[in-house]
């Protein structure tokens, strides 16, 4: 593992929600805009490109760690739909960004979270959104029950 990495680093492991055999399931602690936002990791292996991606990590994925969230998600907050991310700019260790997004604001810990940016591109552009401890800590155990 590489330290300097981001997603190897101490700060996202504490943000665990589920470990598979080759993927971690973390909620995204930087940015919580779009309420349930969590970030597959490649475990074990520090890649960048997904076509370096073993066929059982592949299956993993897209059998498993994705379909899991996703079915969290919906039972939890209902988003409308999802996008996904994989860019590495600013990080070269292989991972998806699981980002739900809703036509009505969601509700979460007495906080309201909108999708200003609804039915446009995934955006940027606003302002970042992160959750206290408490509630960030609350989130993840709620992922983890409903999973």
């Amino acid at each position: 593992m590489n330290y300097n990495c981001v997603f190897c680093n101490k700060e996202f492991k504490d943000a665990s929600i589920k470990e598979y055999n080759f993927w971690d399931l973390q909620l995204f602690v930087d940015d919580q805009y779009y309420i349930g936002r969590t970030v597959a990791v490649l475990r074990g292996r520090h890649i960048s490109n997904i076509i370096d991606l073993h066929i059982n990590e592949r299956k993993e994925l897209f059998n498993d760690v994705l379909p899991d969230i996703n079915n969290s998600l919906d039972n939890l907050f209902s988003p409308d739909l999802y996008n996904y991310a994989s860019l590495g700019n600013d990080c070269r260790h292989l991972h998806f960004h699981i980002i739900p997004r809703y036509k009505k604001p969601v509700k979460f810990d007495n906080q309201v979270f909108i999708d200003e940016y609804w039915n446009q591109t995934y955006s940027q552009d606003y302002k970042r959104r992160k959750l206290d401890i408490e509630s960030k800590r609350k989130l993840i155990n709620l992922i983890k029950e409903d999973l």
